[in-house]
C-alpha cells in the first residue's frame, strides 16, 4: 500500500486512495453477497433435485395405498355369494342326478320283482277250469259243472254266482218260464287232475224244451266265478250257452241227421250257429 502511494502524484493521492479504500471496504460485503447467492443457488438446485424424488415417493406411496382399496368389502361379499350359489347349484344338480339314478334302479327292481312274481304265479298258482254239461237223467234236466285244478297250489275260497235264462236262437230272446239262479261255494280244491269237484242244479226243463230243427234252443248262463289261486284273488266273468239237441231235415222233410247238446262260450255262438246252418243246407241236398 505504501509503495502504491509513493508512485502516485501528490495531487492524485487523496482521490485514488479513497477509491482503493472504498473498494477494499466493500469487498467483504461483496464476498458475503456472493456467498449468499451461491448458498441460495445451491438451495434452489437442491430443491430441484429432491423434488422428483419426493414426487416419485408420492407416486409409490399412492400406488401402494391404492392396492388395498381395489378389493372392497362389498365386492368380496358379492363374490362369496356367487361362489356359494354355484356350489349350491352344483350340489342340487348332483343330488337330482343321484335321485334320478336311484329312482330308475328302484323302478327296474320293481319291474323285475313283478316279473318274477308273475313267473312264480304262472308256474305254481292254482288254475281251476270249468266244464259245463247238461243231461236228462230223468224228465228234468241236470245242469252241472266240473271244476278241475290244473295248477300246483290249492285253490281255496271258491265262489260261483250264475244266472240262467232260456232263450231262442239266433235272436236270443227269453222264452219259457224263468229259471232259478245258481250259486255255490267250495272251501278248497286240491291240485289233482283225477279228483275234480262237481256241482250241479236240477232244472224243470224237458229234453224237448231245448231241442230244435236246424238250430236248437239254449240256456244262457252268465255270472261270476272267483277263487284264491295261492297268490291273489282271481275273479272271472262267465258267459256260456248250453245248447239242446238239433235235428236236420233232408230234402224230403224227414230228420236225416241229429246232434246232441253242447256248450259254447258266448263269443263262439255265432260260429256255432254258422255250423248249424251249413249242416242244415248239406242235409237238404
Amino acid at each position: 500500500m505504501e509503495n502504491i502511494q509513493g508512485d502516485l502524484d501528490e495531487g492524485d493521492k487523496p482521490s485514488l486512495l479513497n477509491d482503493v479504500l472504498r473498494a477494499l471496504s466493500g469487498l467483504p460485503a461483496e464476498i458475503e453477497g456472493e456467498r449468499e447467492r451461491q448458498s441460495r443457488e445451491k438451495t434452489r438446485l437442491g430443491e430441484s433435485q429432491e423434488t422428483p424424488l419426493c414426487v416419485h415417493t408420492a407416486v409409490i406411496q399412492t400406488d401402494t395405498t391404492l392396492n388395498p382399496v381395489t378389493i372392497r368389502p362389498d365386492r368380496v361379499a358379492r363374490w362369496i355369494s356367487i361362489v356359494t350359489m354355484l356350489l349350491l347349484l352344483a350340489t342340487a344338480t348332483f343330488t337330482y342326478r343321484q335321485w334320478v339314478a336311484m329312482n330308475a334302479t328302484y323302478c327296474e327292481m320293481r319291474q323285475q320283482t313283478a316279473l318274477m312274481q308273475k313267473q312264480l304265479e304262472a308256474a305254481t298258482a292254482a288254475i281251476i277250469t270249468r266244464q259245463f254239461r247238461i243231461t236228462w237223467p230223468t224228465k228234468q234236466a241236470y245242469l252241472s259243472v266240473i271244476l278241475d285244478n290244473r295248477g300246483k297250489a290249492a285253490g281255496t275260497d271258491i265262489h260261483a254266482d250264475f244266472q240262467l235264462i232260456r232263450v231262442s236262437l239266433p235272436d236270443g230272446k227269453a222264452i219259457g218260464k224263468p229259471l232259478p239262479n245258481w250259486a255255490f261255494a267250495i272251501s278248497e280244491i286240491e291240485s289233482s287232475p283225477v279228483l275234480p269237484k262237481e256241482r250241479g242244479i236240477p232244472l224243470d226243463i224237458g229234453l224237448e224244451d231245448l231241442s230244435g230243427i236246424g238250430i236248437p234252443k239254449a240256456i244262457r248262463l252268465t255270472g261270476t266265478f272267483s277263487y284264491f289261486n295261492g297268490f291273489r284273488k282271481d275273479s272271472e266273468s262267465a258267459c256260456y250257452y248250453i245248447l239242446g239237441e238239433v235235428h236236420f231235415l233232408d230234402k224230403l222233410g224227414k230228420v236225416g241227421q241229429s246232434g246232441g247238446s253242447t256248450v259254447v262260450a258266448c263269443d263262439s255262438l255265432s260260429a256255432q250257429i254258422a255250423w248249424y246252418r251249413t249242416n242244415e243246407a248239406n242235409a237238404r241236398q
